[in-house]
């Protein structure tokens, strides 16, 4: 089973380390696993697309000009040193060091665990919304990781402001906290059943144990940027709302019948004018998806999201 994919510490000479492997058991397990994408009635094209192009990366980094730099994963890898020193290869640093892996195992498990969580996603905002929150992950997740380890050294820790990591796992860690706040319910974590909410958690310590060597500020990052979708962005749509509506008063100022209508158009968390619920929306979405997609869902309405993978 996936639990979750590492966030790469420690990155190698590439050339060097694909002469070490045939990538025979990584074509086994991609088999495998389009056989489960196969059965799936949404084929989500955005999620497929992104997890070709790791795939690609990791198989022939030449192939994708903009990770073409050299032999070493230290060209692209997020490295906070040189990002917040200015160099011109920071943008290039922030982005695309999410695509690059160190083995065959950490790009198969972030690519099947990044699918499972992307079609669900994905069949519920559809491919142009999902695209748009994943670039924004992806991108704050990644800041956030800069951003921490600035501020480490002003308490003497300068660890994170010198490390250099590679790997999607910080946008999976995002997506999953996305996904598990979606509902209540429980899901479980090597067969302890806790409430949704703390799955993400469990899985950030567990990981840490189990791989030392695995970015904790990466993982942890990634868990900050799905929160503050949850809970900034209703309250940034609720503020667009209200401004809108005031625009709308404002325009109507001299008919007091209209203004009067204007006032009584009530904005709700996550509702819009029509009083439909954004959030509600994409809560049902993501029930059909996961049904669809032969995922069960777990008592109360919560998703088993541990059964990912048998």
């Amino acid at each position: 089973r996936v639990l979750c994919s590492r966030f790469a510490m420690a990155p190698r000479d590439r050339s060097r380390r694909q002469n070490h492997e045939n990538h025979l058991w990584l074509f086994i397990m991609l088999t495998q696993l389009w056989q489960q994408v196969d059965r799936m009635p949404f084929k989500p094209p955005v999620t497929l697309g992104v997890s070709a192009l790791c795939l690609v990366a990791h198989l022939q980094p030449a192939a994708v000009s903009m990770l073409a730099l050299d032999a070493s994963e230290r060209a692209i890898c997020l490295a906070p040193a040189p990002i917040l020193a200015g160099h011109s290869d920071a943008l290039l640093r922030l982005v695309g060091s999410a695509f690059v892996h160190g083995s065959d195992s950490h790009v198969y498990y972030n690519i099947a665990s990044f699918i499972f969580k992307g079609v669900q996603l994905e069949q519920a905002m559809g491919p142009k919304g999902y695209a748009i929150l994943l670039g924004a992950m992806l991108i704050l997740s990644h800041s956030l990781v800069v951003l921490a380890a600035y501020l480490a050294t002003f308490v003497g820790y300068d660890g994170w402001y010198h490390s250099c990591a590679i790997g999607f796992s910080a946008v999976i860690f995002s997506l999953k906290y996305i996904l598990t706040h979606q509902h209540g319910g429980e899901g479980a974590v090597w067969g302890v059943r806790m409430p949704n909410q703390w799955v993400t958690w469990a899985e950030l310590v567990l990981i840490q144990i189990i791989s030392p060597h695995a970015s904790f500020l990466g993982h942890l990052a990634g868990i900050g940027a799905g929160a503050m979708y949850i809970y900034l962005w209703p309250a940034a749509r609720l503020m667009l709302a209200q401004q809108q509506q005031a625009g709308g008063a404002a325009s109507w100022g001299g008919r007091g019948a209209g203004g009067r209508g204007a006032r009584q158009t009530r904005y709700t968390y996550a509702a819009g004018s029509s009083g439909t619920s954004e959030d509600a929306d994409i809560a049902e979405a993501l029930r059909r998806s996961r049904r669809d997609a032969g995922m069960p869902e777990a008592s109360g309405g919560g998703f088993r999201f541990q059964d990912e993978i048998d």
